[in-house]
């Protein structure tokens, strides 16, 4: 990770709550008395935090399988460079990821449909993570010679 896309990720997770906050009702619009009732949850929202709950777990379980790859037989740091992940959907892309974190912003729209700012959010988080994938792959090719030449960046069978 250069500065640049450091300094970029810092300023996104700053701006992200606030960009959901501000279209959030009773914050957005006047609302007198902020109510919350589970019987107002749209199917659709309950899709979306699922699918939301569900990203989330994949994408912990992929970071896991990804930082396994620098640790020896007893489970202790071997080398601080990453190895070449196996299984799964490691097998489909480099970046799986990535691809789940773009999922898991597209499932808070579920949630959030009327947000309009949001959906600038979610634009700027698949430009992103899909420009990380793509330098990571390169990475990867450069670094391993013997990585899979099937493997896509980023979506299965397509980048």
């Amino acid at each position: 990770m250069n500065l640049f896309h450091y300094i970029v990720g810092i300023v996104h997770y700053v701006i992200l709550p606030l960009t959901i906050l501000c279209e959030t009702q009773g914050v957005a619009s006047k609302v007198s008395v902020f109510r919350l009732s589970l019987n107002e949850i749209s199917y659709t929202q309950w899709i979306g935090a699922l699918f939301f709950w569900f990203c989330n777990w994949k994408q912990h379980q992929l970071a896991e399988q990804i930082a396994n790859t620098r640790k020896g037989p007893r489970g202790l740091i071997r080398n601080y460079a990453y190895g070449i992940c196996f299984g799964g959907w490691f097998n489909l892309v480099s970046c799986p990821h990535f691809l789940f974190e773009i999922c898991i912003y597209l499932s808070l729209f579920f949630v959030i449909p009327s947000a309009y700012v949001y959906r600038y959010v979610i634009l700027f988080v698949c430009v992103n993570q899909t420009f990380a994938a793509l330098i990571t792959h390169a990475w990867y090719h450069k670094t391993f010679p013997k990585y899979p030449p099937s493997r896509k960046a980023l979506i299965p069978y397509v980048l």
